[in-house]
């Protein structure tokens, strides 16, 4: 395997937190030795706190470098919490996991959306609602409350689904 590129041992998993070792001595007499682990990566970490629902800024992520625990998957890029809202409140300073964030809604079940369609190389646009939620790039079924038809769309901006 690997971990970020570099080639590991055989038979060393990513994360493990300690390793059995044969050492040969200089006159070629073999021991075993246990030794401990530690992993450390760039991770991405909240300068202030973050509360649940809120849209994450930017602004008030910074990375550095430290070890790694075995709890959740720390984040080891900025630009992965593009478009991400806070699943729970994370405490400034703390690194942030995958599971500390998911995709920002920008459209509620229920809620009204325009429908975006291009025919015969003309936009048409009409008043729609949503059927399901969801973020940016998400396909989700709308009803069209003129035809009262049932439509599947790509979520392109808040409030507006594109219907091929």
């Amino acid at each position: 395997g690997s971990y970020e590129g570099i080639p590991l041992p055989p038979r060393v998993e990513r994360g493990a937190r300690s390793l059995a070792v044969k050492l040969l001595d200089g006159k070629g007499r073999a021991s075993n030795k246990q030794i401990k682990v530690r992993w450390y990566q760039p991770i991405v970490y909240s300068l202030r706190s973050m509360e649940r629902n809120v849209p994450i800024d930017l602004a008030d992520i910074r990375m550095r470098v430290d070890t790694i625990g075995m709890a959740g998957t720390p984040l080891w890029s900025i630009e992965q919490l593009h478009n991400l809202t806070a699943r729970s409140d994370i405490p400034a300073g703390r690194a942030i996991a995958t599971g500390d964030v998911e995709e920002t809604v920008v459209v509620k079940s229920g809620s009204r959306v325009t429908m975006v369609a291009n025919v015969n190389g003309l936009g048409v646009e009409v008043n729609g609602v949503a059927l399901q939620r969801g973020a940016i790039g998400d396909l989700i079924k709308v009803k069209n409350l003129s035809s009262k038809k049932v439509l599947t769309g790509k979520i392109v901006d808040v409030g507006r689904v594109e219907i091929d």
